[in-house]
């Protein structure tokens, strides 16, 4: 049945409105948290730096995918910040990503809508309604707010907004596939989607083949399933295969990411996690090159060379842990599986509850049974790579940031399932779940992004930033050496000041530190000085400190021992620089 003209203008209405809605609140929270990264930020900025300076062999990197530090290094040539407003360029290039991802939702969504009208709602009887298509769109971008501002974020300067779009738009490929709309372009653009997606983050490489296998079983038969799958693997292949080739020889193995393996060592195998992995774990190798370890009390790092970046440790971390061999172990697979799905189902419970609850309050009420079932298996495209992909993640390590796509795609399958009665009653039901939809898990976006506001205006400083100055009027230049105490894993004021981090004692040793007496603080300062550190910066220090030894950075926390004359370290050992050119192996590549 065709709308009216009214009630394309009505549905029009809410289109618009659902992109207007979207595009403030994500612009409002980007600019609230303009200065605010996570540690896997300044990996991703460095990349992009090294980029925008040519050095291709940077993206080569087991742990970080290319795509995303290369939309970074677009925004970085075009807009030329200076490094007080390089956060926030990066927030703006995640709008722009943000803007696309809310364009794969409008085609995955509208598809999805015609996929439920043609393809669910007629193995109903008639006397049965599916939603309302102006709760359907309102219930749509609720649920895309809730996924994009909430779970994954604007603010958050990583890949996964890039994973989302992927995943939105592959989705809504295939419910074309299988509604029969589908051409060799189809399948074709669902290859380059999925080898893009690959690009931006490594868990797309398997479930890139999900995706393939689902597009064989829509096609109406095999044969044109065969034709579709197969057309999407060869695009996927030209699109992923020359980064795989790279890496794999880069690594000496077979290899499209080392990020699986090591996330399921540290969550699966209690490897030490993420950083200064020492070996002394039977059963999962031993470390070809760890990082350099000094001293045991407090325990001091050093890792000055070979890798780059501000935070080597956090630049490649595959390289620190070449030699682990992960393996499976029931009970601590176990263990994390139930760490995995007691976020999942936080999720539900705490994030989503209005929503489960509309939902099952709608199929109780529709007193259909098992035609309901039969109606969710219906949209089986849709929710065998959302529990797939929320399954993957379970295994191993969940964070909300990962499973918002996944949720949007298993809530969509569960929505197109909805079958009323269709009656003045179902339809008054069906706007009152409607709006508690909108009102529960709406306001949880509208809240995420209104802390951020409150935040920004209580405290609009840049804490980083003011502490990169601090370096910098101690006299620290570009390209220096320096060591830390403290949380470096975000150090990101060693980003801005343009300096490298070689040597460490981490948060969880500073302790040890403090409480050391004078003369064994005095030895571990002089082990960090023969790493060629020319300062070493502390996140929290003891107020006691003399401030004639330690210098306090601005009006932050931080404070600042300036070392001795800097030495270069050969594995183990400390030597004194003999020329300049020893220096470069400390020395951050100009921006």
């Amino acid at each position: 049945m065709s709308k009216g003209p009214v009630e394309k203008e009505r549905l029009l209405l809410w289109m618009v409105s659902g992109w207007c809605v979207a595009i403030m609140l994500g612009a409002l929270q980007a600019w609230a948290l303009r200065h605010t990264l996570v540690a896997d930020s300044m990996s991703y900025l460095d990349m992009a730096y090294a980029l925008l300076r040519g050095n291709w062999r940077t993206a080569i990197n087991g742990y970080w995918s290319p795509l995303y530090p290369g939309l970074l290094c677009v925004g970085l040539w075009l807009l030329k910040p200076s490094a007080y407003w390089e956060f926030s360029v990066a927030h703006l290039v995640n709008l722009a990503i943000y803007a696309v991802t809310l364009a794969c939702f409008q085609f995955f969504w509208s598809t999805l809508g015609d996929y439920r009208r043609r393809e669910i709602a007629p193995a109903s009887k008639s006397e049965f309604m599916c939603l309302p298509d102006w709760s359907w769109l309102a219930i749509g971008y609720t649920l895309f707010l809730w996924c994009s501002l909430k779970l994954i974020t604007v603010w958050f300067v990583t890949p996964d907004m890039c994973v989302a779009a992927a995943v939105l738009l592959a989705s809504g490929l295939l419910l074309r596939i299988r509604m029969g709309r589908a051409s060799w372009r189809t399948s074709v653009l669902l290859g380059l989607v999925l080898g893009l997606g690959y690009l931006a983050k490594a868990v797309m490489f398997p479930m890139a083949f999900v995706f393939l296998g689902i597009a064989m079983l829509c096609g109406g038969n095999l044969r044109k399933g065969l034709q579709h799958s197969l057309t999407g693997l060869m695009v996927f292949m030209v699109v992923a295969g020359p980064f795989i080739v790279a890496l794999s020889r880069a690594k000496g193995r077979w290899t499209y990411g080392d990020t699986g393996r090591l996330n399921y060592a540290w969550y699966a195998n209690s490897v030490t996690r993420s950083i200064h992995w020492q070996g002394g774990q039977s059963g999962v190798g031993t470390p070809l090159h760890p990082t350099r370890k000094l001293s045991d009390t407090p325990a001091v790092y050093e890792f000055g060379t070979p890798v780059e970046g501000t935070y080597p440790p956090w630049f490649d971390p595959s390289y620190w842990y070449e030699g682990l061999r992960p393996h499976f172990d029931l009970k601590n697979q176990l263990r994390a599986l139930w760490h995995g799905l007691h976020t999942i189902c936080r999720v539900f419970r705490e994030f989503s509850g209005g929503l489960t609850a509309s939902l099952l309050i709608l199929f109780l009420v529709s007193g259909r049974g098992t035609s309901a079932w039969k109606d969710i298996a219906s949209a089986w495209p849709l929710v065998i790579p959302a529990i797939l992909g929320l399954g993957g993640y379970a295994m191993i390590h969940v964070e909300l940031r990962y499973i918002g796509a996944f949720l949007l795609l298993f809530w969509g399958g569960l929505l197109s399932a909805v079958r009323l009665s269709d009656s003045p009653e179902s339809r008054r039901l069906v706007a009152g779940a409607t709006f508690a939809i909108i009102l529960t898990i709406g306001l949880t976006a509208v809240g995420t992004t209104g802390a951020g506001l409150l935040r920004a205006i209580h405290r609009s400083d840049h804490l980083q930033w003011e502490v990169a100055q601090g370096l910098q009027q101690m006299g620290i230049r570009s390209g220096d050496s320096v060591a830390s105490i403290g949380h470096t894993y975000g150090a990101y004021w060693a980003h801005l000041a343009q300096v490298r981090i070689v040597a460490e004692i981490p948060r969880e040793e500073a302790a040890s530190f403090w409480a050391a007496d004078p003369e064994r603080k005095t030895q571990i300062i002089g082990i960090l000085a023969r790493t060629g550190a020319k300062v070493l910066v502390a996140e929290e220090a003891p107020a006691s400190l003399a401030p004639t030894h330690w210098h306090r950075i601005g009006n932050t926390a931080y404070r600042a021992l300036v070392l001795c004359t800097p030495l270069k370290i050969s594995g183990n050992q400390a030597s004194p620089i003999e020329s300049p050119a020893d220096r470069k192996s400390f020395r951050a590549p100009p921006r």
